[in-house]
């Protein structure tokens, strides 16, 4: 019974040293990423002209209102055909990739994306609209002979 007890003891260190040095490993490692790490190099800034600005905040603008109509046509639609389906998820893959490029985007740059994310919502919101359009018209095979 001693020898079970001294050996139970050996087994908690055991544990408590491997947890230890889990955690010296981590904080190891975590040193060594935050470490390499680099410090963002400020750009220089870019002068974008009256018009070119005026034009991106009407996309951003024209953005957001596509982005709330969008909210609200995705409660109207729960149930979708196959077509929409994939054309929807192939849109929203597109737009994630145009977000991501947004947020590393500069003025020049950011212009075109914009453009290209409010043409991607509407292409999105039309898909929706279509879907809530298909499922609107829909009767089950019950319905008819009722």
């Amino acid at each position: 019974m001693a020898l079970q007890q001294r050996l139970e003891v050996l087994q908690r260190r055991r544990r408590a040293r491997s947890a230890l040095l889990a955690m010296a490993a981590c904080l190891v490692v975590t040193a060594g990423v935050l470490g390499s790490l680099s410090a963002p190099t400020p750009q220089p800034s870019v002068v974008m002209a009256p018009a070119a600005r005026t034009e991106l905040a009407q996309l951003m603008a024209q953005s957001r209102t596509l982005e709330s109509s969008l909210a609200r046509q995705r409660q109207e639609v729960s149930l979708w055909d196959s077509a929409s389906a994939v054309r929807a998820e192939g849109l929203e893959h597109e737009l994630s990739i145009v977000d991501l490029q947004l947020a590393y985007a500069r003025p020049p740059g950011a212009q075109r994306l914009w453009r290209d994310r409010v043409d991607l919502l509407s292409n999105l919101l039309r898909t929706h609209q279509e879907a809530g359009l298909v499922n609107a018209s829909y009767t089950s095979p019950s319905e008819n002979e009722l």
